[in-house]
């Protein structure tokens, strides 16, 4: 008795190959023809071949996000959480990674931990920078800018956030409050155009801004529960695509 059976193998990426098993019970392998390509391979009960196809057929998954940022992403996770939007509308794999006091000298070292559990992402998202504005030069922001998109491409489409103004600095921080947004703004310039070089995308949030204070808290750096809305609204407008 023989029968036949065909499987698909590459299952995690999509369908790569498909096997097709011959089973003797007989223990002979039943001489069907070789298919110009395959690969017959024999044991001691069973026949199979794998019929390539250069051809990536379908996805089993959609684009598995991560969203890797600073406290405005530790407390938009909680609210999108509580408003049923953790998804974000994509009906695919999001995972919000939100620590707070995350500066981007510390992003690498955040997604190396992260990156030890599976799923992998396809794309990731960040929003951080914010603060590294009080403390860093602008030329030092720039250089660790550049790094984190060089050092990750190819392995997922890097997505940036824009650095969101604020009601007010810290007093005692470097600078006037006016030459701080300045350089808040050159940051966001200057990862978009790395976006564009490295095949990614940046997400703006025009609806966000420190002249309307019920926004934000008391604090004048996070955001209100009508801050985390809009933001979360603007994430789901620039990752739409991936619908």
């Amino acid at each position: 008795m023989t029968c036949l059976i065909s499987m698909l193998s590459g299952l995690r990426g999509g369908v790569k190959n498909v096997i097709t098993y011959i089973v003797s019970w007989r223990g002979k392998p039943r001489d069907e023809g070789v298919v110009k390509g395959s690969r017959p391979f024999r044991g001691k009960f069973s026949y199979f071949k794998i019929l390539p196809s250069p051809l990536f057929l379908f996805s089993i998954t959609g684009p598995v996000v991560w969203i890797i940022g600073d406290s405005i992403v530790f407390w938009a996770h909680r609210r999108a959480k509580n408003t049923g939007e953790a998804d974000l509308g994509l009906g695919t794999s999001v995972r919000w990674l939100g620590k707070r006091g995350l500066r981007i000298e510390g992003v690498s070292d955040w997604l190396d931990k992260m990156g030890r559990s599976e799923p992998k992402p396809s794309v990731v998202v960040l929003h951080v920078g914010t603060n590294d504005i009080e403390a860093l030069s602008k030329k030092k922001l720039a250089s660790l800018t550049y790094r984190l998109f060089d050092a990750n491409k190819g392995k997922f489409q890097i997505v940036w956030s824009d650095i969101l103004e604020r009601v007010w600095y810290p007093a005692g921080c470097t600078g006037d409050q006016g030459k701080l947004d300045l350089k808040r703004r050159a940051a966001n310039r200057y990862a978009k155009a790395l976006a564009a070089r490295f095949h990614g995308k940046a997400i703006p949030h025009p609806s966000i801004s420190h002249n309307d204070i019920s926004l934000y808290r008391t604090d004048g750096l996070h955001l209100a529960d009508e801050g985390l809305d809009r933001f979360i609204s603007e994430l789901k407008v620039g990752l739409s695509y991936l619908r």
